[in-house]
Parts: structure tokens; C-alpha cells; sequence
């Protein structure tokens, strides 16, 4: 999936929490199949790209820069019922990786 493949739509509703340094990210998705979020997280920016299942190239991309030491490595992310969760703890990050979301 690329950002020249899709047609952007308006930025669904978000919502971050903050817990004992951890993070959790709500994003809100009607109409977004698993199949149709990537979720990447590279340095400090956690990338989400998301084409909406029920329209032709309707999509968006929003990059979000994560506060300094949380740990890229151990976030993990769950799609339910058009509400994407993230979470990513607090710690030393390392790396870059894409992110798997699960089905909840």
C-alpha cells in the first residue's frame, strides 16, 4: 500500500492515553478490514496507513512521532470492531520494524 494509491479521506478520530509511561493509541476505523492497515514504527515515528475496505482508494496516512524512550520492538496492535489499538511501551527503543495487526 502506497500514499499515491489512495484517494485521502478525513483523518479518522484519535484518541492517546498515557499510563505509567506507556503509551496506547485509539484510532477510530469504520470500514477498514485487517487486511487494509499498515503499521510501521521506525526511530521515533510510528506510521499508520489505512484504505477503507467499503470504497474504491479511499485512505489515509498519518505519521506520529513517539516520545523519546519507547521501545519500537514491543508494540503491538488489535483491530476490533473499526477500533484500532495500540500500545507501546515505555523503555529503551531500538530499531525499526512493520507492526502485525491482529484480529481482537
Amino acid at each position: 500500500m502506497t500514499t499515491h494509491d489512495m484517494t485521502v479521506w478525513t483523518t479518522p478520530a484519535m484518541t492517546v492515553q498515557e499510563k505509567q509511561g506507556d503509551l496506547r493509541l485509539l484510532v477510530n476505523l469504520p470500514g477498514v478490514g485487517l487486511d487494509d492497515v499498515e503499521l510501521t514504527a521506525e526511530q521515533r515515528v510510528l506510521t499508520l496507513q489505512a484504505l477503507r475496505a467499503d470504497r474504491d482508494n479511499h485512505g489515509f496516512r498519518r505519521e506520529l512521532r513517539l516520545p523519546e524512550g519507547h521501545r519500537t520492538k514491543d508494540v503491538t496492535a488489535t483491530l476490533k470492531d473499526g477500533v484500532l489499538v495500540v500500545l507501546m511501551p515505555k523503555g529503551e527503543r531500538k530499531g525499526s520494524r512493520r507492526i502485525e495487526v491482529k484480529a481482537a
